[in-house]
């Protein structure tokens, strides 16, 4: 007959043995069930699929610069890696608001031309434009669309070619382009906000031509160019989260420029010749349109519209010598190829109004250009290819994300 202990004994180890099948089990099952079951998608706060609220959208058109009739340039990527960037795929377009002239719109010109040294009363040249002369210099105020226009005579204006001091610190110019267009109440705060500005040193030649100075001491006037920018691709914040894990999501926000039919040139810019006095300033261009809403559209691939562009359907929008004045007036170059070195997503707006402000392709790199001697001359050139897809195909591309 067994004893006691031999019975615990017994009890003991078939209780460790069902403890061990037990772990064993569970081993097992936890095993199985991260083998089998399937892992929730990681959060992505970017839009996966294209709203396309606006019915009326129109694919964007440019006039394009002309070669050469001789001209049959090559296309190549020169980028850092070789190939093209990855785009996202679903991008924002904005409807910009229909202007209507306010009850104040008179009174407002008024304003501005006298914060811009312009006192007399204006004449009326069209239903609502406003028109000021003082000595060699022009100022037209679009009532109606808020466009302002301050041009120079430089043929009449005996002191324009004056040689005069110049400062290399560029900083006090663009303070002084600022105060004055804040004076003048036609500096938005979407630019106040924004320190995407550019400064070109510029001098008069003898056929009255801005060229590029080549340094402050050489130049007679500063050109500065304001530019804001918009955000690109927004992000979907879930409900329930906290305020530190928003300002996360928030920091994937992505914006892009806007520009205008030169790459350069801002919706904003003023030429001076000084830091001071509303005399100094030669020229001045300012519209600011209002966005009204917004929705997202499915971009065409960037390959796509690189190829287009290789067929001669792009629109070449700049191409002129480097380190010279990317203002200047275009005559038709015979160009031998065309080296890709940056693509850019950007939105294109106008001095004149449109009813969309959509995202483009900025195609931009080196030109070649053979001289007399067989040299190579290089230039900047910039091509412009819209990015919309208005008709989405069956067929993908791989326009992903950048991430």
């Amino acid at each position: 007959m067994a004893s006691r202990l031999e019975k615990s004994t017994v009890t003991a180890k078939k209780i460790g043995i069902g403890c061990g099948v037990l772990i064993l089990i569970i081993l097992l099952y936890n095993i199985g069930a991260s083998i089998f079951r399937k892992e929730p998608d990681p959060y992505d706060p970017y839009p996966q699929y294209a709203e396309k609220k606006y019915n009326d959208i129109q694919k964007l058109e440019f006039e394009s610069l002309q070669l050469a009739d001789e001209s049959e340039p090559n296309f190549k990527i020169e980028t850092t890696d070789g190939s093209l960037p990855k785009i996202r795929s679903i991008m924002n377009v904005y409807k910009t608001k229909t202007p209507r002239q306010s009850l104040t719109a008179q009174d407002d010109a008024v304003d501005i031309a006298k914060s811009l040294g312009f006192n007399e009363t204006p004449l009326n040249i069209t239903e609502t434009e406003l028109k000021w002369t003082k000595e060699a210099k022009t100022l037209i105020i679009d009532k109606l669309y808020g466009d302002v226009s301050l041009t120079t005579d430089y043929t009449k204006d005996p002191d324009a070619k004056n040689d005069r001091e110049i400062l290399p610190d560029s900083e006090p110019y663009v303070q002084t382009a600022k105060n004055f267009l804040k004076k003048a109440h036609i500096f938005p705060s979407n630019y106040q906000d924004s320190d995407k500005n550019t400064v070109t040193y510029l001098k008069l030649n003898s056929n009255n031509v801005f060229e590029k100075a080549k340094s402050a001491q050489d130049a007679n006037f500063v050109r500065v160019d304001f530019f804001q920018s918009v955000e690109s691709v927004g992000v979907t914040i879930p409900e329930g989260i906290s305020e530190e894990q928003q300002a996360t999501i928030d920091d994937y926000r992505l914006f892009a420029d806007v520009i205008t039919d030169n790459p350069y040139e801002g919706l904003i810019y003023i030429i001076l010749a000084n830091e001071s006095g509303v005399d100094n300033i030669y020229e001045l261009k300012y519209v600011d349109w209002e966005l009204e809403s917004k929705s997202t559209y499915d971009l065409i691939g960037i390959s796509n519209a690189w190829e287009e562009v290789k067929k001669e359907n792009g629109y070449l929008k700049s191409l002129f010598e480097m380190n010279t004045n990317p203002f200047q007036e275009y005559t038709p170059l015979d160009i031998k190829s065309f080296l890709l070195t940056n693509v850019e997503i950007s939105y294109y707006s106008s001095r004149e109004y449109l009813k969309y402000i959509q995202p483009m392709y900025k195609f931009t790199g080196i030109a070649k250009l053979e001289d007399d001697n067989g040299n190579d001359i290089d230039y900047d050139f910039t091509y412009y290819y819209p990015a919309i897809e208005l008709e989405k195909s069956i067929e993908t591309e791989e326009n992903v994300t950048n991430e």
